[in-house]
């Protein structure tokens, strides 16, 4: 493989990375019910980067990725990796049975 093909791999890895991040962020958000600007402001971030993030437009700092993972996670849902690059959104038994949240301020 030449140089230019395994930067050519790479670069495509990256995008597939990105967009597997973005298919999170929106399905997390889509099963909350939470509107971007909400998400936005339970991590710090404005509407317009959650947008970026969810179009997968953006590379996102590893910092900002646990800021989000850790606010889907306080609300129950965390991410499975499946052995072939894809992924499971796993909803916790209390959320998934639709029982009323408190929520903790």
């Amino acid at each position: 493989m030449s140089e230019e093909e395994t930067v050519g791999a790479r670069k495509e890895a990256i995008a597939r990375r990105r967009d597997q991040f973005a298919a999170k962020v929106r399905g997390a958000r889509a099963i909350l019910g939470w509107s971007q600007k909400e998400l936005a402001e339970k991590v710090g971030l404005t509407q317009k980067s959650v947008y970026r993030i969810e179009q997968g437009s953006v590379d996102v700092r590893h910092s900002t990725a646990a800021l989000l993972e850790d606010a889907f996670v306080g609300e129950g849902i965390h991410f499975e990796q499946l052995g072939y690059g894809g992924f499971r959104i796993v909803v916790s038994g209390q959320w998934a049975k639709g029982e009323e949240r408190e929520e903790v301020r």
